[in-house]
C-alpha cells in the first residue's frame, strides 16, 4: 500500500493528541489537530503538518513544520513548497525539505529508505486539499536526515 490522504477520525485525533505536539511557532501551547493527513495504513506511517508559512521558498518566513510518525516515533521535518498551475488544469508541485531530524532508534531500520518514504509522503501530501490535482512533483532539495537522541 502507499500513502493516501484522509480526514482524521476521532480515533485518529486521539492518536495524534497522544504525542502532545507543541505549536511550532508558539511553543507554550499544544498544536491544534490537523483536519487531514497523509497515511500509509499498512506500514503505519502518518504525515501531518503543524503549521508554518513555508510557501514559495520565501526565506523571509518560517517553513512549514511537519511530523512523520513511523513505528510510533516522530520525525521532525521543516519544508517549503511552491506550486505552478491550478486545480482545473493541474498543478506542478516543488518541495524543498530543509531539515529532517529522526530518532536514533529508527536509523538501523530506515536509514536506507527514509528519504524515499519522505518523498512518497510529501508527494501524496501535495494533494491534501484537492486529491488528484497535482500532476507532477519534484524535490528541489532534500536535507540529509540527522539522527538524534529522543
Amino acid at each position: 500500500m502507499s500513502f493516501i490522504n484522509e480526514s482524521l477520525t476521532e480515533s485518529d485525533k486521539r492518536f495524534i493528541e497522544s504525542f502532545k505536539f507543541r505549536q511550532p511557532l508558539w511553543r507554550d501551547k499544544l498544536a491544534d489537530n490537523p483536519e487531514d493527513w497523509s497515511v500509509d495504513k499498512e506500514r503505519k506511517f502518518f504525515l501531518i503538518c503543524l503549521g508554518g508559512q513555508g510557501e514559495l521558498f520565501d526565506r523571509e518566513y518560517p517553513p512549514n513544520y511537519y511530523r512523520l510518525i513511523i513505528d510510533n516515533k516522530v520525525i521532525k521535518i521543516e519544508a517549503y513548497f511552491k506550486s505552478e498551475g491550478n486545480h482545473s488544469t493541474g498543478v506542478k508541485m516543488t518541495w524543498r525539505i530543509e531539515s529532517i531530524i529522526a530518532p536514533k532508534v529508527l536509523k538501523n531500520k530506515y536509514q536506507e529508505t527514509l528519504v524515499e518514504i519522505i518523498k512518497e509522503a510529501f508527494t501524496c501530501y501535495g494533494n491534501i486539499h484537492k486529491n488528484g490535482h497535482v500532476i507532477y512533483t519534484t524535490f528541489d532539495k532534500i536535507a540529509s536526515p540527522f539522527y538524534a537522541d529522543e
